[in-house]
């Protein structure tokens, strides 16, 4: 791309800039590999948190937007599903005609139709062209409210998004291959890019120094439980803890009372002995690097299910760059960037024994085998996410839309990486 052009990007949805949230995180790498191909990135949220920004956002344009006002009943119901009084569609509104070439919505998974359909009238009336990037396909019970009316009301409202809206919106960057594939079947025009980071960032450099070999393996689940076989994870830890091994199960971003609504669960963490489960909660974010770094295995456990094959976790990248190889069964396109005994311990199947078996087959490394671990692990960071590697090809898929005088020699299609 000509570095005189520099078309002016505005990614905006449900991330924070305080935060290290997934989608704070996946806002972050799309707008780093497009400054790094000549894009002028500016970013929009909700997240007023100003004096709390993240050190990733920080040289970029950040923009605010208010809230929603405080509703209760069948009119927050109204307002949130119809998006009437959303503030970042206020602002885009607000914003000049021809201010931005293109926008990047990333809806989350609170977003609603009513907030793509306006955002999109919003974009045409204008002259923004709208693209959407797609991380995930909610099941029923993702959406975490107790009342089933309106759980049943979330899901078909990410259906119609996934099946009807995005389509019509036409421009998907998509995170997975299962999405990808949804996608180009539908006409769409559409690139695969997954959860990107810079791998030469200095906040990676906080990894304890190489020791010999640990009294205890530490595990470390990080995140939403919901969407993990937590109730096999633990009760393959306590399995390991009576049969006399030094196993410790840690938990970033989850309390002990999160678990209050799965009795399965709360039972296991009952039983367990002292020491067995750690928790650290929510912390600061520039306190989950270092605890995540101290981990010997990053853990996921996951159904095959087309939720977990259309989602990608930002978290494997994240483990990754800090050198945190991945305990874990496969779903989505993890087989594409893990390999068995390099960078992961891959779980055979979902089950409590599978699970035992790959934590026994890590209790019983050398320190060479888990120092050459740690380096594939951080190899693959390198490798696979680093957003350097996706700079040009999705400079080549949004320049178009943004500015299609600039680029004549296109290929048709769908793009791909």
């Amino acid at each position: 791309m000509s570095t005189g052009a520099k078309p002016k990007i505005l990614i905006v949805g449900a991330f924070t800039f305080s935060r290290g949230e997934a989608g704070s995180n996946y806002a972050i790498g799309l707008g780093k590999a497009l400054k790094g191909t000549g894009f002028c990135i500016e970013y929009l949220s909700k997240d007023g948190d100003r004096a709390r920004i993240r050190e990733d956002f920080r040289e970029f344009t950040c923009h605010s937007a208010p809230g929603r006002r405080f509703l209760t009943g069948w009119k927050s119901a109204i307002s949130a599903l119809s998006a009437s009084d959303d503030g970042l569609i206020k602002w885009v509104e607000q914003a000049a005609a021809g201010e931005f070439s293109a926008v990047i919505a990333y809806p989350g998974a609170d977003s609603t139709v009513g907030f793509l359909v306006r955002l999109h009238r919003s974009c045409l009336k204008k002259g923004f062209k709208l693209i959407v990037y797609v991380c995930e396909w909610q099941p029923l019970w993702r959406f975490g409210d107790p009342k089933l009316r309106r759980r049943l009301a979330a899901t078909v409202d990410a259906e119609i998004q996934r099946r009807v809206v995005n389509k019509r919106i036409n421009h998907v960057i998509a995170v997975s291959s299962f999405l990808e594939r949804y996608y180009r079947k539908s006409g769409c025009d559409v690139i695969r890019i997954p959860p990107l980071i810079d791998a030469q960032a200095e906040k990676w450099h906080c990894r304890p120094a190489v020791e010999g070999r640990k009294q205890r393996l530490t595990l470390l689940f990080s995140g939403s439980w919901r969407r993990d076989r937590l109730d096999l994870i633990t009760e393959a830890i306590l399995r390991l803890r009576q049969e006399g091994h030094n196993v410790v199960l840690e938990f970033l971003g989850s309390g002990a009372n999160d678990f209050e609504r799965n009795p399965r669960i709360q039972s296991q963490m009952l039983q367990a002995p002292q020491g067995c489960f750690r928790f650290h909660g929510n912390v600061p974010v520039e306190k989950v690097l270092p605890i995540t770094a101290s981990a010997d295995f990053g853990v996921l456990l996951r159904d095959r299910a087309k939720w977990s094959d259309a989602c990608f976790p930002s978290k494997v990248a994240e483990f990754q760059a800090l050198g945190v190889p991945l305990l874990c069964n496969l779903t989505s396109n993890l087989e594409e960037v893990l390999r068995d005994g390099d960078n992961a311990l891959i779980v055979p199947q979902v089950s409590m024994a599978a699970f035992v078996a790959t934590v026994k087959r890590a209790l019983a490394l050398a320190p060479a085998e888990m120092h050459h671990m740690k380096q594939c692990s951080l190899q693959c960071a390198a490798n696979r996410f680093d957003y350097r590697i996706y700079s040009d090809p999705l400079g080549r898929f949004v320049l178009p839309l943004s500015a299609p005088g600039l680029l004549s020699n296109r290929a048709s299609g769908p793009t791909q990486v």
